[in-house]
């Protein structure tokens, strides 16, 4: 039998159970890793098991297929309820109480084989994650199906991983990221619509391959009205510079993750006598369950030298408003130089975290090496843009626009009031209405 992983032919439902069955089952995450988080969440506490007699909670339902789930899906879900929709959230991995209350029901799957189970449902709309190395599961939800499949693809594999040939640097064979690429082109060639957090113009790299960009929506995490920060922020003497989000570990290789590790920017940022915080994204210990100075020593190492530096697990993004009322501005500060990762990925992408900033009210401060999000910043007024070598620079610079923090303040508020999540499911709403009647 032809190796599924090379084999030309159309996908199908048994080409992608060979594909789980010999990459994915057991193995990402570990059996042990995926219990041990499950355990720590009390994830069967929240969520019941799909099965037969389950089944039912996903009709006359939005339903969100994640494998661990993102805030992204939270806000989204959330936003829908508001507008009366119910929302069920279907993961492998699970979640915790506070996770559980942004859906209606939590479904909990142990194997990709019991997601046939939703051949059963006819009055279903499936909004389904997608990230590098896992475009097998919105391909494998959109064949299973008959139903209306929405796919958001976090980060295009094509983009970030350029060629197969290179995807070992992302913890993927060659034969994987093969396979993750076709079922990127299923994707977008199939399934009802694909949001993303890129803007357009990043995606000529899939000109040549018979896609169908006209179905791609630029969807990125836009700011949740409900976690906004109600405070009035004003830029004391003392200025404090927040980063919030997930880090790579030490260990991963500098060649893909270098600028995420942030290791030779700190230095920089420590100049002068503005204070630094980095709230690590929690979910990553959870994961791990491995202590903070295990997974980054050097941060560690840091802290301990530099009164000026915090290094700490954070808040989940829902609660991260009553922890940052003592900050000036949110970080998008990176070193772009030597990492293997497609330049277009960088310069059109718009990150869940400018919009976990705008959430908190905090003024940027973004690297130009972001172009999208430079550009948001200058459109919108709201931060500071600097190129790499004027990152150790900052209290000058910051000195220089303090005149403007208040229009930063009030720009950021004008902007949540008209592009928040719960007017960017309208357009969701609008085309899934449409998608249905046309059917």
């Amino acid at each position: 039998m032809a190796d599924p992983l090379n084999d030309s032919a159309p996908l199908s439902i048994e080409v992608l159970d060979r594909f789980i069955a010999r990459h994915i089952a057991g193995k990402r995450p570990p059996a042990t890793t995926l219990h041990r988080y499950r355990k720590h969440l009390a994830a069967l506490d929240h969520g019941v098991k799909l099965d037969h007699a389950t089944i039912d909670a996903l009709q006359d339902a939005w339903v969100f297929v994640e494998d661990r789930p993102r805030y992204f899906f939270h806000k989204v879900s959330a936003a829908l309820q508001a507008k009366g929709r119910k929302t069920v959230l279907l993961t492998r991995w699970g979640v915790g109480g506070t996770e559980a209350g942004f859906y209606d029901h939590v479904l909990l799957y142990d194997s990709f084989a019991e997601l046939k189970l939703l051949r059963e449902c006819d009055r279903t709309t499936f909004f389904v994650q997608a990230w590098v190395g896992w475009n097998f599961l919105p391909a494998y939800i959109h064949l299973i199906t008959n139903g209306t499949v929405y796919c958001n693809i976090n980060d295009f594999s094509r983009l970030v991983v350029e060629a197969p040939a290179k995807a070992e640097l992302f913890g993927l064979t060659e034969s994987e990221a093969a396979m993750d690429f076709r079922c990127e082109q299923y994707i977008m060639n199939h399934v009802n619509k694909v949001t993303m957090p890129y803007i357009k113009s990043g995606l000529k790299v899939y000109t040549t391959d018979d896609c169908r960009l006209n179905n791609l929506i630029t969807f990125p995490s836009y700011p949740s009205l409900r976690y906004m920060a109600d405070n009035k922020r004003t830029l004391g003497e003392q200025v404090h510079l927040l980063f919030v989000g997930g880090i790579p570990p030490d260990a991963l290789p500098d060649a893909t993750f270098r600028d995420a590790k942030m290791h030779t920017i700190l230095p920089d940022l420590l100049r002068g006598t503005q204070t630094v915080t980095f709230y690590i994204n929690p979910a990553a210990a959870n994961v791990s369950r491995r202590p903070l100075h295990e997974l980054y020593p050097f941060f560690t190492k840091v802290a301990a030298e530099h009164t000026r530096f915090t290094f700490q697990n954070g808040y989940m993004p829902w609660d991260l408003a009553r922890h940052s009322h003592q900050f000036s501005f949110g970080l998008m500060v990176y070193s772009l130089d030597g990492v293997q990762i497609n330049g277009m990925h960088f310069s059109h992408i718009l990150p869940s975290k400018l919009f976990t900033y705008m959430e908190l009210g905090l003024p940027v401060i973004v690297v130009d090496g972001l172009q999208a999000v430079r550009d948001f910043v200058i459109d919108n007024g709201v931060g500071i843009v600097v190129s790499e070598d004027e990152i150790g620079k900052l209290p000058e610079i910051i000195e220089q626009n303090r005149q403007n923090y208040q229009t930063y303040v009030q720009n950021i508020r004008d902007y949540c009031i008209t592009h928040h999540m719960g007017k960017m499911v309208d357009t969701m709403i609008d085309q899934d209405a449409s998608w249905r009647e046309a059917t």
